[in-house]
C-alpha cells in the first residue's frame, strides 16, 4: 500500500510537470563580477538655515588600487569579484531643512545609476543621518563551465512501472561567456559630519547586496560595503571641493579591504 501511494504521488507530480523532465542546464565552474564601491551620500557638509532648500551638484574622480577577490571559494561554483580601478562619478542632491530635520533624496551616475531617500539631522556644527536607495550598477559578468553537447533519454520507473522519461546528457563541451547585466541593488547606509567655518570633515557607511542570475541560476553574491572619508573647504556659497578616502571590501572572510583615493568639486545650485 505504502509503496502504491509513493507511485501515484510521483505519477502525479509528473502529470503535472509534463511526461518528460530535463537534466540539461549548462554547470557553471567559475563567475567573475565587477563590483564597484557602495554609492556616497552625505547631507549638507554645513549649518543650514531652518527653513531653506539646497540644490547640489557633485562630480569626483578616485583610484582604487585593482584587485580580483575569491568571495566565494567553495561550492558549486567559485565566484570573484573585479574592484578597484578609476572610477568617475557624478551626482546630484535636494534637500530641505526644517528648524534641525533634513528631508531629500538624490540620482547618481557611478558605474550604473542610483537614486535614494535621505533623512537627518542638521546642526550649528554637526550632522547625521541616513539613507535608503537602489543601485542599477552595470555588471560585466563573465563565467566559464561545460555545456551539454549531446543527449539521451530514459524511463523514470519504480518497481516495474514507468512513469515518465528524463533527458540527460553523455557528453559536454567547455563553454565561455562575457556580459553585461544591469542589477537592481538596494543599498543604505549611514553619515555624519562636521563642520567649522569654511572647513568640513564628513564619513559615510554605505552598503549594498546583489541580485544576478545566469544561465537561470541564481548568484549567492555577499555584500559590497564602502567607507568614505572627507576632508573638504567651502570656497563661498557656490563651490566646495573635497578630498577623500575610501575603504571596500566584500562581506566574505576571504575578502581583504580595497583603499581608493578620489577629488570632487560640488556646484550650488540653492
Amino acid at each position: 500500500m505504502k509503496k502504491f501511494l509513493i507511485s501515484m504521488f510521483i505519477l502525479s507530480t509528473l502529470a503535472l510537470m509534463g511526461c518528460t523532465t530535463s537534466n540539461t542546464r549548462p554547470h557553471i565552474d567559475k563567475v567573475s563580477v565587477s563590483a564597484s564601491d557602495a554609492p556616497e551620500v552625505h547631507g549638507l557638509n554645513a549649518n543650514g538655515n531652518p527653513h531653506s532648500a539646497m540644490l547640489r551638484v557633485n562630480g569626483k574622480i578616485g583610484y582604487s588600487k585593482q584587485k580580483d577577490e575569491n568571495v566565494k571559494p567553495s561550492g558549486s561554483y567559485k565566484l570573484w569579484y573585479e574592484m578597484g580601478g578609476v572610477d568617475v562619478a557624478g551626482k546630484m542632491d535636494a534637500l530641505y531643512k526644517i528648524d534641525h530635520f533634513v528631508i531629500g533624496g538624490g540620482f547618481g551616475i557611478d558605474d550604473g545609476i542610483f537614486y535614494h531617500f535621505t533623512s537627518g539631522w542638521n546642526f550649528s556644527h554637526f550632522e547625521l543621518g541616513a539613507f535608503l536607495g537602489i543601485f542599477n550598477q552595470l555588471y560585466n559578468v563573465q563565467y566559464s563551465g561545460k555545456k551539454c553537447e549531446a543527449t539521451k533519454t530514459r524511463d523514470i520507473s519504480l518497481d516495474g512501472l514507468v512513469l515518465g522519461s528524463e533527458e540527460y546528457c553523455t557528453s559536454y563541451t567547455p563553454f565561455e561567456e562575457d556580459k553585461y547585466k544591469f542589477g537592481f541593488d538596494p543599498f543604505l547606509g549611514v553619515f555624519a559630519g562636521t563642520f567649522i567655518d569654511k572647513f568640513f570633515v564628513n564619513y559615510s557607511l554605505s552598503f549594498y547586496t546583489s541580485y544576478l542570475e545566469i544561465e537561470s541560476k541564481s548568484l549567492d553574491m555577499p555584500l559590497v560595503i564602502s567607507h568614505y572619508f572627507n576632508l573638504g573647504y567651502r570656497f563661498n556659497k557656490k563651490f566646495d571641493f573635497s578630498i577623500g578616502t575610501v575603504l571596500t571590501k566584500a562581506d566574505s572572510k576571504k575578502s581583504e579591504w580595497v583603499y581608493g583615493i578620489n577629488a570632487g568639486i560640488s556646484y550650488f545650485l540653492l
